[in-house]
Parts: C-alpha cells; sequence; structure tokens
C-alpha cells in the first residue's frame, strides 16, 4: 500500500517508520528542510543542541524501546537531578518529601494536603473522574488556596494565561504523575538524555525508513489533498501531484485546516475547536551555571518567567565542552505583543529576571526561537471536544499533540501515537 505522511517530526516519522517496517510503500512530506519539528536541533555556541528543550523520564517505555530497537541504547544517559523554587527573593531545594516537611511558608496541615496530593496523582489511573473539573478547582480543593497561590497560580496564569481557568485537572494530573515516577527513589528523582539529542534519533528513524525503500520529501509543505468519494486520492506538495492509498497528517490541526481539500464542515468545525498557544524560547550560554538545578520554578513578582531548565545540568556530556547552557520558555498566543518583540527585547527581559536570582551572571551567546502551535489549551472534557482520529475521509487519519491528552507533550508520547496511527492504517 502506498501511504503519505505529512509532517516530519517525531510522530509523523515513527508513523512512517511503523508502516515501512511492515512492507508498505511510504511517503513523507516535510515542509522545512529539516526534520524533527520542535525536536529540530541547530548549531549554537558551537555545538549542535535542540531548539527546545527535551528529557527522558524513567515512565517513557516507547522511547526505551525503541532506543533500543534503533541500536542507541547506550546513547541514553540517566543523570540524578535537582529541582528547586525561588520563592520571593529565596531559594528553596524542592521536588522530595524532606524539601516539603522543611518549607517553611506552609503550615503542617497545608503540607500533609499536598503530599497526599502527590501520592493520589502517583496512585489514580482513572483520569476520566476529573477530565471535567478544571485544574484551578481540583487544585484548590487539594492543597487549599494559599497552597495554590504558592506553587501553582504563577505557573498555570504565565503558560496559560486567559485560559487558566479552562484547563483540565486530567492534564494537571498527568503531568505530576509522570514526573513524581520519574524516581530511583523517594528523594531522588531521575531524568535522562539521549547523547547528541534528539537528532541522534531522527537521523536514525529516518535513515531506517530509506533503507526500506521510503521516501521523505524536505521542504515539501501539503497545499492540497485531493479526495474522491469520500477518500484520499493524492496529496499536492511542492507543484506535484503524489497519488497516495492512505494518508497520515501530524502536523498542527491549525495548520491542517488551512490545506485546501474538501472536508466535512462539521469535522472542519472540530478541528477549528482546538486551541493552541505558541512559545517564545530563549536559549542562553552563560559563562557560569545560573545555579545547581536542572529545574528552577519561579514565582517572585518582579519576574515574569515560568521557570528555568538548566539543560547542562542534566546533560554533561563531552560533546557540550563543558558549556552551561539553559532554557527559558515563555508560553503565549501568537497574537500577543510579546510574540512579536525583537529577540533583543525577549533577551533583554529574561536577563533582568536571571540577574534577580544571580546578579553575577555573564551571557556569553543567546538565541530567540519562536513556535505557534507549541501548546494545545487540554479543556475540561478535551477527550470530547477534539475530532476523531480516523476523518470522515475513509483512508485519511489525524492526530497532532493535542491528541497526547491527557498526557503531557513529551518524545515518548510522540513516538507512541505515531506507532498508534500507523497500526490503524495496517
Amino acid at each position: 500500500m502506498k501511504v503519505g505522511v505529512v509532517g516530519g517530526g517525531l510522530m509523523g516519522l515513527s508513523a512512517a517508520y511503523e508502516l515501512a517496517k511492515a512492507g508498505h510503500s511510504v511517503i513523507l512530506f516535510e515542509k522545512e528542510a529539516v526534520l524533527g519539528g520542535l525536536a529540530v536541533s541547530i548549531d549554537f555556541a558551537g555545538v549542535r543542541i535542540e531548539k527546545y528543550y527535551h528529557f527522558v523520564c524513567l515512565p517513557d517505555k516507547t522511547y526505551i524501546n525503541l532506543l533500543k530497537e534503533l541500536g542507541l541504547e547506550s546513547k541514553l544517559h540517566w543523570r540524578p537531578t535537582r529541582m528547586s523554587y525561588f520563592y520571593n527573593g529565596e531559594m528553596f531545594q524542592w521536588g522530595d518529601p524532606v524539601s516539603l516537611l522543611t518549607f517553611p511558608h506552609l503550615s503542617p496541615l497545608e503540607k500533609i494536603r499536598y503530599g497526599l496530593n502527590v501520592i493520589y496523582c502517583k496512585l489514580m489511573s482513572n483520569w476520566q473522574k476529573i477530565e471535567h473539573i478544571s485544574a484551578v478547582e481540583w487544585l484548590q480543593g487539594w492543597l487549599g488556596k494559599h497552597s495554590y497561590d504558592i506553587f501553582w497560580k504563577v505557573l498555570l496564569e504565565l503558560k496559560f494565561w486567559h485560559y487558566t481557568d479552562e484547563v483540565s485537572a486530567a492534564w494537571l494530573w498527568s503531568r505530576i504523575r509522570r514526573v513524581a515516577a520519574s524516581r530511583k527513589n523517594l528523594v531522588q528523582e531521575y531524568y535522562g538524555y539521549v547523547e547528541g539529542g534528539t537528532e541522534t534519533v531522527i537521523n536514525k528513524l529516518s535513515a531506517r525508513i530509506r533503507e526500506k525503500d521510503g521516501e521523505i520529501r524536505l521542504s515539501s509543505p501539503v497545499s492540497a489533498i485531493k479526495i474522491d468519494k469520500g477518500r484520499v486520492e493524492a496529496v499536492i506538495a511542492d507543484r506535484q501531484e503524489f497519488q497516495v492509498e492512505a494518508l497520515i497528517s501530524t502536523i498542527p490541526l491549525p495548520e491542517l485546516k488551512n490545506i485546501d481539500m474538501n472536508l466535512p464542515h462539521e469535522f472542519r468545525q472540530k478541528l477549528e475547536r482546538v486551541k493552541n498557544i505558541g512559545v517564545v524560547c530563549a536559549l542562553i550560554e552563560l559563562q557560569q551555571p545560573l545555579t545547581n538545578n536542572y529545574w528552577l520554578n519561579i514565582n517572585d513578582s518582579r519576574i515574569k518567567l515560568v521557570g528555568v531548565i538548566e539543560y547542562t545540568n542534566l546533560n554533561d556530556s563531552d560533546y557540550l565542552k563543558g558549556k552551561s547552557i539553559l532554557y527559558i520558555p515563555q508560553y503565549v498566543s501568537s497574537a500577543d505583543p510579546l510574540y512579536a518583540k525583537s529577540d533583543q527585547e525577549i533577551l533583554d527581559e529574561c536577563l533582568a529576571g536571571l540577574r534577580i536570582i544571580n546578579p553575577g551572571l555573564k551571557v556569553i551567546s543567546a538565541r530567540v526561537f519562536r513556535n505557534k502551535y507549541a501548546q494545545p489549551i487540554p479543556e475540561k472534557n478535551f477527550s470530547k471536544l477534539l475530532p476523531e482520529i480516523q476523518t470522515p475521509i475513509g483512508n485519511f487519519l489525524i492526530a497532532d499533540t493535542s491528541y497526547y491528552f491527557p498526557e503531557d507533550r513529551s518524545i515518548d508520547q510522540s513516538l507512541l501515537l505515531g506507532q498508534k496511527l500507523a497500526r490503524q492504517v495496517l
């Protein structure tokens, strides 16, 4: 069978790889000149590094198993990491029972309630029963308003802005659960990284697809999809027509709805119903580490940043040459003035915040990247709002990061959903 795949991120590559393994003839269309989507790597500070940070958690079984299958198991490295919380000008160790018990701004009862919520997230699996509840309401019910205001209010509002009250508790439950499960023991979190970054996996997957006679077309945005008698017949890309017997789209739903094709009106409305926000991400090389943490959450009225990810406090590979590199993501609508600010304006604001945390930091180099559709809004009852993966067009399947719900975005979920799409074609 001739199967087309639209989108060369990890989900599209995963689907194409599974189809090629099964003996199907695969053609993948990617609009950019390189593969990878949000996991693409660039040259920065004399090394290859991803535009947006990624990490591996211990529960990421699909990712770990794929690395074994591709012969990349030795490239996966696990490291003990630290998390801290910068609250009103003070740095607190965070993310383990001892840190919770010694945090001075919670009462004993509030500490118990916080701990019980984490335990509940680790043990509870029926996320459907909280999907209809807002994350704000759910957290305040578990923690109380005071604890919510300290730990979650600013983080959620700086991530989802005016959508904050719409976010489902099921999404937040899965996020807490995944991070809590990435531990070697009660007090030590463990995260992993792939040597050479996700580009190592992307290169191996694309090579395997080509070895199995799959075709990968770069710089080939799909402009139209020909549909006749309820089935996809051809894809128009780069002013050429390609006949297909089945089609999978893995591009963001807002991009999919802009492709010229004859979709039923009701289904198109469902596509338009899914909302997204973008990201502006600063990638900064420092002379010395900002802190000794991998993950730093922030709640300080002077700093309008949701957090800092010090990547080189996780990835200490030789190829990074001992550098100190961190990411500062800011989630915002692409229509917001922040998204349109110059790179220098973004960096000035980020560095002003960082210097409150560490006045002596020195910047060596920095870049800023943007993506319009970085984070779907996981609304209450989101699973019921999503368009069906199997579209009304009989041989046409769709998915994007919205379909990870209730899980948060991760490479593991990209690979898992790509495999699911391929199985539905098979």
